[in-house]
């Protein structure tokens, strides 16, 4: 249990503030289950948490890397694919979480444009064989 309610809540309204870069259109129902399951992570793994927020002065850095690692744990379940490679809407949907996350990291110095474009192909394989 999270013990340290004001960095509970600031990563809260964070998440919540995010929702305009990541919801891209109105039937958009992906971002906010990526935010429960980060929410539930906050809850579980506090101390972590608390650690990261005191590492980085702009605490949405450990959010966007949460945001892009339960993206991509999600694609890679299986659940959004309609066929071999195929993914349905949703799954398109979080494919672009998973790229606008990207760029949000490249625009804060915490990863380059090389590891980005890398992690995009893992992601394609990734899709491709499922």
């Amino acid at each position: 249990m999270f013990k340290n309610y004001r960095i509970k809540k600031e990563y809260y309204q964070i998440l919540d503030d995010l929702d305009r870069e990541f919801v891209f259109s109105v039937n958009n129902t992906e971002y906010p289950i990526i935010k429960d399951i980060i929410k539930k992570d906050i809850e579980k793994y506090g101390d972590q948490w608390r650690l990261n927020y005191y590492k980085d002065t702009d605490h949405r850095i450990p959010l966007y890397f949460a945001i892009l690692n339960t993206s991509r744990m999600l694609l890679e379940s299986g659940r959004y694919h309609f066929g071999m490679g195929t993914l349905l809407p949703n799954g398109k949907e979080l494919v672009e979480v998973f790229n606008k996350c990207l760029t949000c990291l490249i625009e804060t110095g915490k990863t380059t444009k090389e590891v980005a474009e890398q992690a995009k192909k893992d992601l394609e394989e990734a899709i491709s064989s499922l």
